[in-house]
């Protein structure tokens, strides 16, 4: 009774239920588990990105607003907003112009459906190539 709660093992007897009833040459169609279980990791959600560049590795941290209580010099505290590391990912430069590729390859498709980005950073970076600035860096 427990294999039937294992979804690996559902899915493999699934399988060899539907191979059994298949005639040879038949493709085998595809089962969708009734109850997927989510990945076992820990999701983020990040408003803000930063990369740095570390010699021979890049590294990508992800950030989100948060509010704050800041103090100035003066010893007055104030609200304000902060921007908190979440997660920071370490990438060659190998994979980071795969994702990079894979990324802009996504965009496109996203804007031919639904328009064109516009984001504070894109603007920036439009400016700067108009002003003949070839290198166009910052945050994003």
């Amino acid at each position: 009774m427990a294999d039937t709660k294992d979804p690996l093992r559902r899915g493999q007897k699934m399988a060899q239920q539907t191979s059994a009833q298949q005639s040879p040459g038949e493709q085998e169609p595809v089962k969708i588990i009734p109850d997927p279980e989510p990945l076992p990791m820990p999701v983020f959600q990040a408003g803000t990105v930063v990369l740095q560049t570390l010699g021979h590795e890049f590294m990508l941290i992800f950030q989100r607003a948060r509010p704050a209580q800041l103090k100035s010099t003066s010893g007055l505290a104030t609200q304000g907003v902060i921007n908190e590391p979440v997660a920071a990912v370490a990438l060659s430069p190998q994979t980071l112009k795969d994702l990079s590729l894979l990324l802009a390859d996504a965009m496109v498709l996203h804007e031919s459906e639904y328009g064109q980005v516009q984001t504070p950073f894109t603007k920036r970076r439009e400016n700067l190539a108009r002003m003949g600035d070839s290198v166009a860096t910052g945050r994003a």
